[in-house]
């Protein structure tokens, strides 16, 4: 058995994008995953021509319809704090109104009995 069947397709996945998603070089990689740079060059070879970069730009895409998401969903909170805030400062100014407006007559002007 050779040493190179010894990792699973996952790890052996996992290093090839860490290769190419971060521009890490094989060599540092290899190092900080205790791998062989020739066999961490290899899958990475065998990666790209199984037509990896396909499965990267899924990746992306999938990403960046997130990002997306997460920017709508920021805008919808922002919105709702902000309607809290306006319908906050709004019933205190009407409360402010009938508080000092009955002790300057501002309440009887306009009212009809």
């Amino acid at each position: 058995m050779n040493r190179e069947s010894a990792y699973s397709e996952t790890f052996k996945k996992e290093a090839v994008l860490r290769v190419m998603n971060q521009n890490s070089s094989s060599y540092k990689a290899s190092r900080e995953l205790g791998v062989s740079q020739s066999f961490l060059s290899q899958w990475v070879k065998n990666f790209k021509e199984e037509g990896g970069s396909s499965v990267l730009g899924q990746e992306d895409a999938e990403m960046k319809k997130l990002s997306v998401k997460v920017k709508r969903l920021q805008n919808e909170r922002d919105l709702k704090k902000s309607r809290q805030f306006f319908c906050e400062t709004r019933r205190l100014r009407f409360e402010f109104i009938f508080q000092y407006g009955k002790e300057h007559g501002i309440l009887d002007v306009g009212l009809v009995s």
